[in-house]
């Protein structure tokens, strides 16, 4: 169980769920920045910058900059949050989220296949760790943050990439001794670009 009781920012990250399990204290708040995450419906003041939010209820006390929204079922805004630079995917069928947004600066899709170039679906069940999240060109190149810098997780000040910052090993094998002469057989293989 994880227990939040003041601030906390997650960068580059994906998150499959914060949901059951996760408390936090009245004084929490929490900054997302170039992260994917389902979001579910939490009374915490949260910003979300260069994001995908997956909503699956109510998106409220929260603020969405360069980002791109999208839910899964239900209403998802109140007066309470707030957009700026940003797409909504309605995902079938529902209101516009931005309609109580007291700035213009934000735009609103019908369905997935419209916004992004291979990602189509959206649900519970078919979540991947492997999924990127491409805008199409034209709506990458053509509807930009307040930055300059295309919204959504491949835009902002830390565009997403699943490389790490650190070496990261994915096999070693290490002879049980050495030769004769004194070396040491040593295989190790590290994550690449891909």
């Amino acid at each position: 169980m994880l227990r939040v009781q003041i601030r906390v920012e997650f960068v580059n990250c994906l998150i499959r769920e914060i949901g059951n399990g996760f408390q936090y204290s009245s004084t929490s708040s929490f900054t997302f920045v170039n992260c994917a995450l389902y979001w579910h419906s939490y009374e915490v003041p949260s910003t979300f910058i260069n994001s995908l939010l997956i909503i699956t209820t109510n998106f409220s006390k929260s603020t969405a900059y360069n980002s791109v929204i999208t839910r899964i079922y239900g209403s998802c805004f109140t007066q309470t949050a707030n957009a700026f630079n940003s797409i909504f995917i309605r995902n079938g069928s529902g209101s516009n989220i931005f309609e109580n947004t007291t700035n213009n600066t934000n735009v609103t899709y019908n369905n997935l296949n419209e916004v992004f170039e291979t990602w189509h679906s959206c649900t519970d069940s078919n979540f991947s760790f492997d999924e990127r999240y491409i805008l199409k060109e034209e709506i990458a190149t053509s509807f930009l943050g307040s930055d300059g810098t295309e919204v959504g997780i491949h835009g902002g000040l830390f565009p997403f990439d699943t490389r790490p910052s650190y070496m990261v090993v994915k096999k070693c094998n290490v002879a049980n001794k050495s030769t004769i002469d004194g070396k040491l057989s040593v295989d190790i293989e590290v994550m690449v670009e891909e």
